[in-house]
């Protein structure tokens, strides 16, 4: 497409500014406010006068299809009642189907690329050429800023996408993510590519002036956001901070107060509507924060996180503005591998959900773009065989046969140290051999930093960057920020105590400049990057790409890890106000204290600890040894109560029990009195008599009990007809037989009860009976002198019977086997009774009344205080004495 054609977007923007001039006696905000009440159902965003600003510069297109055509229709019709003729206009201009055309072509094409290195004021090449003159036009591993936007090259339509992305958002709040893989250029984008494009009005004519401002997590996000914040308006940042420890929710309000007193400083104004760009660089910090020693949802480093994301939210999503719009456009910045992290949050979530603008490696074109690009802003002549060479050279994707995302910052560090090894204006394939190539470009420029120290400064510069490093949860080495001032600094002083070994073993005898000149060394070839009292290795790449300092990050992973981890959590007490909370208890404690022992015996290695760091683990000691003498003396008392408790207790039991006794003893013996005097009510006094044992058994109740059971009276069976002449009883005495003349009935001598109907059978009348020794056979004796066998079950006659007396049958008997039965005639008889005492008295007497002790009776004869017993319910059975 050549220069002067037009685009589908400018074409829109084109004919929406015809139609809105062909309408100027209509005023704007009286057309968008009929077409938002005339929105079908309410449909579609509503229309502002900044979004139709933005269609007329072919930025943003409506992403509304309907809304935006209700609005042309308002139009329309005024041109049509103000009889516009077609002929005098363009053509399709007041057609609604041709609007609905363009719109879609507007929108399926690519937005126009935004001249992001070419700002206002710095138009004339001559001029740009005499500000790189001496400067090296390419930065290494460092990042670009808005100041390198004039050599920023190569990502220019996807800075227009970054632009519409983020007008996405005026009407879509939420926090923008913007997210790729480490080397992919996102800082650079964002701050080279964004930035300028927003202060040349590329958003809009009013994001031109708004306040930016950036902010790096760090260990503690919340201070640097105050901080932020505070050189926005000019204001004290430890104010600021309090508001935002204490209501994160409420940001939003925070944030707008600062806008407006940016845009009126020193007086007290409305909102002006005006938004901040707030820039969260390297937002994967925030996921690598130290954690106390109890890491979880009540951490103090997840709380920080909690709030720090919250309050990122409430300044991009909540309405505070004059028309409802949120404080500030958030754009967080972060590797694609913490992605996975952010879904723990919903605020991040939800931001996740919508769209994450990602960062994708360069295209050959794009590539090629970022060599010529800054060398001609810099004047500078480069072969096109060279290009080709460099190329050719870096790492391809395995994937799409492009080329790896990382090979960015390979591709800058490369031209940056072929730019040193310039010929006058000519970048030569010398100049690029002696850099070593794209691959060892950074691994030859860190090892010549390296090797020109001294062998004091190399085992310090061992231990800084292992400083400036940590190792993750999950094994991931990530760079570190590290306090740093050009003089002695408490942090970093203990790497220069003069007993840290050299790398040769001996011992290091170094000023406290020692620190920084090895700092200033690796800073001069961008390898570390110092940003006013901080320092930290100026990108990840060199983490892998240096083979030296991947030795050393790999050597001992575990105590590595653990090494970082103390260093983060010390820093994280001292900065808290040093509180108890973040000390090491239990396990990791005694862990740190003897992996401490190693570090101690590795000082090449491990960088020796801080006066923080010895600190911490001195309080964290104290704390634990203290807590142990708690622990032990909060156990002693508690033994003491409990053996004191238990003392008292068994004495108490034992006296109540003993008053208990005695009031037993009173009671039974009471009531074996009264048993002894109801001789004329043999029930009631059986049944005083079974309380009496069961209330306490003393020898007065077992008395009154066999008292009871030797009075002839043992209860009433009532069924008989006749006279009864006969009674046995079954061996297991539940049975009892009886007769009245000719009919033999069986009684439960528990119940009383008959058991089934009678039986007959005997001509004679039935003058004795007796039952077998197993209960299961029942004999007869007859008057006229035969006997009868019974089968009890059945109770069907056993055969024929057995005759021979010729008088009546007086007496009965089995033998123990049950297999003699002896007879006894009227002529001679033996009289054979059972008079053997049950086992069970109790149960006896309580078979005599056939009943219990009703409560009425219980109360009538036993004191009040003794609650009632169904003492016929449980037998009792007694030694005979």
């Amino acid at each position: 497409m050549s220069e002067t054609e037009t685009t589908p977007r400018q074409l829109f923007a084109d004919r929406l500014a015809e139609l809105l001039e062909l309408t100027a006696d209509l005023p704007l905000k009286s057309a968008i406010t009929q077409a938002n009440r005339r929105r079908p159902g309410g449909r579609g965003r509503p229309v502002s006068d900044r979004r139709v600003s933005d269609w007329k510069r072919g930025r943003h297109p409506p992403e509304s299809e309907a809304a935006f055509l209700v609005l042309i229709r308002v139009l329309i019709e005024h041109c049509r009642g103000r009889r516009v003729l077609h002929s005098r206009v363009s053509a399709g201009l007041l057609d609604e189907e041709q609007w609905r055309r363009w719109l879609r072509s507007a929108r399926e094409s690519p937005p126009d690329p935004v001249d992001t290195a070419r700002p206002a004021g710095h138009a004339d090449p001559a001029a740009v050429a005499n500000r790189w003159a001496s400067r090296c036009p390419y930065l290494g591993l460092a990042p670009f800023g808005q100041s390198q936007a004039e050599v920023f090259y190569g990502r220019e339509k996807l800075t227009a996408q970054l632009v519409d992305a983020l007008a996405d958002r005026l009407d879509k709040p939420g926090i923008l993510v913007v997210s790729g893989a480490s080397g992919a250029g996102k800082s650079s984008l964002v701050h080279a590519g964004l930035l300028p494009a927003l202060a040349t009005g590329g958003l809009s004519a009013e994001s031109a002036r708004w306040p930016v401002a950036v902010v790096r997590p760090t260990t503690q996000p919340r201070d640097e956001l105050a901080r932020a914040l505070a050189r926005v308006a000019g204001r004290d940042p430890a104010a600021i901070r309090t508001l935002l420890e204490a209501t994160p929710d409420q940001a939003h309000t925070v944030v707008r107060d600062v806008v407006d007193a940016h845009a009126a400083p020193g007086t007290v104004v409305a909102s002006t509507g005006e938004r901040l760009i707030l820039v969260i660089d390297q937002f994967e910090q925030i996921f690598t924060l130290p954690d106390d020693v109890h890491p979880g949802l009540n951490s103090p480093a997840e709380r920080q996180r909690a709030d720090f994301i919250t309050a990122l939210h409430a300044a991009a999503a909540h309405p505070c503005g004059p028309d409802g719009e949120p404080a500030a456009l958030v754009i967080a910045v972060i590797r694609s591998d913490f992605l996975s992290s952010c879904a723990a949050y919903p605020q991040l979530a939800d931001a996740a959900r919508d769209g994450v603008f990602l960062v994708g490696p360069m295209s050959a074109p794009q590539l090629r773009l970022t060599i010529t690009g800054p060398a001609e802003q810099a004047g500078l002549h480069i072969a096109p065989a060279l290009i080709d060479a460099i190329l050719a050279d870096l790492p391809a994707s395995a994937s799409d046969g492009g080329y790896e995302v990382g090979a960015l910052p390979l591709l800058s560090e490369a031209m940056r140290v072929t730019w040193q090894h310039r010929e006058g204006d000519q970048l030569t394939s010398h100049g690029y051999e002696l850099s070593g190539g794209v691959a060892r470009a950074v691994q030859t420029s860190a090892e010549a930093v390296y090797t020109a120290l001294t062998p004091g400064r190399q085992a310090i510069a061992r231990q800084v960057f292992h400083r400036m490093t940590t190792v993750t949860r999950d094994g991931r080495a990530v760079r570190r920020p590290i306090p740093y001032r050009r003089r002695p600094n408490p942090e970093l002083d203990a790497l220069d105590r003069p007993e840290a070994p050299t790398a040769a073993g001996g011992r290091c005898v170094e000023s406290a400049f020692g620190i920084e000149d090895v700092v200033e060394a690796f800073a001069a070839q961008r390898l570390i990057v110092v940003d006013g009292e901080t320092a930290q290795i100026t990108h990840d790449t060199l983490l892998h790409a240096w083979g030296r300092l991947r030795g050393w990050l790999e050597d001992d992973p575990a105590n590595r890890a653990l090494y970082s981890q103390l260093v983060d959590d010390a820093a994280a007490w001292a900065h808290n106000g040093r509180p108890a909370s973040y000390l090491y208890r239990a396990e990791r404690l005694t862990a740190t204290l003897k992996t401490r022992q190693h570090w101690h015996t590795a000082l090449d290695r491990y960088p020796p600890l801080s006066r923080t760091e010895e600190d911490f683990l001195n309080a964290s000691t104290k704390a634990a040894t203290r807590a142990k003498r708690r622990r032990r003396t909060v156990l002693a008392t508690l033994i003491g109560a409990f053996v004191v408790s238990l003392v008292a207790s068994t004495i108490a039991i034992r006296a109540q029990q003993n008053t208990s006794h005695e009031r037993d003893l009173a009671i039974s013996r009471q009531l074996a009195a009264r048993s002894e005097l109801l001789s004329s009510d043999p029930a009631t006094s059986a049944l005083l008599a079974a309380a009496a044992w069961h209330i306490a058994p003393t020898s007065d109740a077992r008395a009154s009990l066999i008292t009871a059971l030797s009075r002839p009276y043992r209860g009433i069976f009532t069924g008989n007809t006749t006279q009864v002449f006969s009674v046995a009883f079954s061996p297991d005495g539940h049975t009892l037989a009886t007769t009245d003349d000719h009919t033999i009935r069986l009684w439960d001598t528990a119940t009383r009860r008959q058991l089934g109907a009678p039986f007959t059978g005997a001509v004679g009348g039935i003058s004795s009976m007796v039952f077998s020794p197993d209960g299961r056979t029942l004999a007869t004796g007859s008057d006229d002198g035969e006997v009868w066998l019974w089968d009890i079950a059945t109770r069907h006659q056993l055969g024929a019977p057995l005759t021979g007396h010729t008088q009546s049958i007086l007496a009965m008997a089995f033998s123990s086997d049950g297999r003699t039965l002896t007879t006894v005639g009227f002529d001679n008889t033996i009289r054979l009774w059972d008079v053997a005492l049950p086992s069970d008295l109790v149960g006896a007497a309580c078979a005599v009344a056939n009943r219990a002790l009703t409560r009425e009776e219980w109360a009538q004869y036993v004191p009040a205080n003794q609650e009632f017993r169904n003492v016929c319910a449980v037998s009792t059975k007694l030694d005979h004495q």
